[in-house]
């Protein structure tokens, strides 16, 4: 018997994707952003200024922090788009009832690999001038606090990247593992890699080579005081 049955998971082309940002997700940004930025530091350092274009944005994956890190770093438009596994999300009402009408989500069925619906939506959201968000490693790195190596990287961006011909923008997370209060979070946004003349294979490690040079471009804050730690660090 199936519980948050796969036949049940959102389909990969369930919400609406644009290049634009909608009223709802400006409102959300508008309310979360003072929030966040009350609760943690938040540094972003850019190696290369980026215009309006579409990008594969990937990052490494440390915590819950992660989304909201790139959501802020990043301009509201063009509008980025992740994505991720709703399997958990769907369960808790408030949170999927604040995804649905936010948007910019594209659910991923792991059960279901290379589905043709989530490759072509992501794509379009691409052709469209809109940018897509995901996390390679496909799970929390706990490993990263250390500066150690990053889990194998997934190939998805890759094809999403070659597919259209877009570039690929890494961006290094430094600081969301563990969390407390005021800790300072480092976001490293690398130059974009162009994938003409590159495989599957060298855009895969051509990235986990970039996101490894940006995580150890920015020290880690290792803070005395860890005020609220275990709550910060489990909050969502």
């Amino acid at each position: 018997m199936k519980t948050t049955a796969t036949a049940t998971l959102p389909a990969a082309d369930l919400l609406p994707i644009s290049p634009g940002a909608t009223v709802w997700f400006r409102l959300a940004r508008l309310a979360i952003a003072p929030l966040l930025h009350f609760l943690f530091r938040f540094e972003v350092i850019w190696e290369e200024a980026v215009g309006p274009e579409p990008l594969v944005v990937i990052a490494n994956h440390s915590g819950w922090l992660d989304s909201f890190a790139l959501l802020l770093a990043l301009p509201s438009e063009p509008r980025l788009h992740f994505l991720g596994n709703p399997e958990g999300l769907v369960q808790r009402r408030m949170q999927w009832w604040i995804v649905r009408h936010v948007g910019g989500y594209i659910p991923v069925n792991h059960s279901r690999h290379h589905d043709p619906k989530l490759f072509g939506y992501a794509d379009l959201c691409l052709r469209k001038g809109g940018r897509v968000a995901l996390f390679p490693e496909g799970e929390y790195d706990f490993a990263e606090e250390n500066c150690e190596a990053l889990l194998p990287f997934k190939k998805g961006f890759a094809h999403f990247a070659l597919d259209t011909g877009t570039r690929i923008l890494p961006v290094g997370i430094q600081g969301s593992e563990t969390l407390w209060f005021r800790k300072k979070i480092r976001i490293c946004i690398g130059a974009p890699v162009d994938t003409a003349g590159h495989s599957i294979e060298e855009l895969v490690a051509l990235g986990t080579e970039k996101i490894n040079h940006l995580l150890h471009t920015c020290p880690a804050d290792h803070g005395r005081v860890r005020l609220f730690s275990r709550t910060l660090t489990n909050l969502l």
